[in-house]
């Protein structure tokens, strides 16, 4: 039997049509319906979805838009972070009538309240999530505080402009599927759950080759093909990008977010960040 999340339920604690959470996932979620319309954005990790009439994979980068009532089960391949978007369908039909058709994602939205019976996906282009993670990982804090609420609508319109700049706003929707999404192997996988479990570990690759039952030599060479980045690359990525969101959230300066995010020094944390940011972490956000 499906788990169903009322509208009491997901907005019991907000006078907002909307509600948004973070969701680290490590084992099957059963099946689940929501009376809202679902806005899923993947972060990290790889994830099946299953509906009774499709089944789509969810990576970092891919939007599913579920409409309201539609059952769904998720299944982890290796971990899956998501944070997702519940929206009131009243509220939703209503404000559709004002925003642009041309806009990949308003079109799902759309569908989803008039007539799609599944999931339906938009695939960003790769580096998406580096720019859009900190203003998720954002609005999923400030909607956990719930006193917050323009500055929770405010970075939540934020979202909504930064997938129609990677989408293509102008570009028909039927073209917002720019890549596929490929489940990489079981061993990269469990790595990969492996450093963002525990990125402050001194991980080497013997001992994370080990943890997966490959050699160091396999290991290096299957993660950069199936990632595009070395095994200690992919953990500063992490760490870097788990900077950003606990700067944007404002709770923490530079060297508290290092330390937090994984890094024992934070001059070294600093550089890291320039590189893949192109700027300071303190002028970020």
């Amino acid at each position: 039997m499906a788990t169903v999340l009322t509208e009491a339920r997901l907005f019991e604690r907000t006078s907002l049509p909307l509600t948004v959470r973070d969701q680290m996932a490590w084992s099957p979620s059963g099946p689940v319906t929501a009376e809202a319309v679902k806005v899923v954005f993947g972060v990290s990790g790889w994830a099946r979805v299953d509906a009774p009439n499709a089944q789509v994979t969810l990576d970092s980068g891919t939007v599913l838009v579920i409409p309201a009532g539609a059952e769904c089960a998720g299944f982890p391949h290796g971990h899956a972070r998501t944070v997702t978007f519940y929206l009131q369908q009243d509220y939703l039909a209503a404000e559709l009538r004002w925003l642009p058709r041309t806009h990949p994602m308003v079109h799902l939205l759309d569908r989803s309240v008039h007539g799609a019976t599944g999931p339906e996906q938009l695939r960003l282009p790769g580096g998406a999530m580096q720019h859009l993670g900190p203003h998720l990982a954002r609005v999923a804090q400030l909607d956990a505080t719930g006193h917050e609420e323009f500055a929770m609508l405010s970075t939540a319109a934020q979202v909504a402009e930064i997938v129609g700049r990677f989408a293509g706003v102008t570009r028909p929707p039927s073209e917002g599927a720019v890549r596929e999404s490929v489940l990489p192997r079981r061993e990269v996988a469990a790595a990969v759950a492996l450093l963002r479990r525990q990125p402050d570990h001194a991980w080497t690759i013997d001992e994370l080759a080990d943890q997966v039952s490959l050699s160091s030599s396999q290991l290096t060479r299957v993660f950069r093909h199936q990632t595009g980045l070395s095994p200690s690359a992919y953990l500063r990525q992490v760490r870097v990008d788990r900077m950003a969101e606990l700067l944007v959230s404002g709770s923490f300066g530079v060297a508290e977010a290092a330390h937090a995010a994984g890094w024992k020094n934070p001059v070294v944390a600093s550089r890291a960040f320039k590189r893949r940011y192109g700027t300071r972490a303190c002028l970020l956000y």
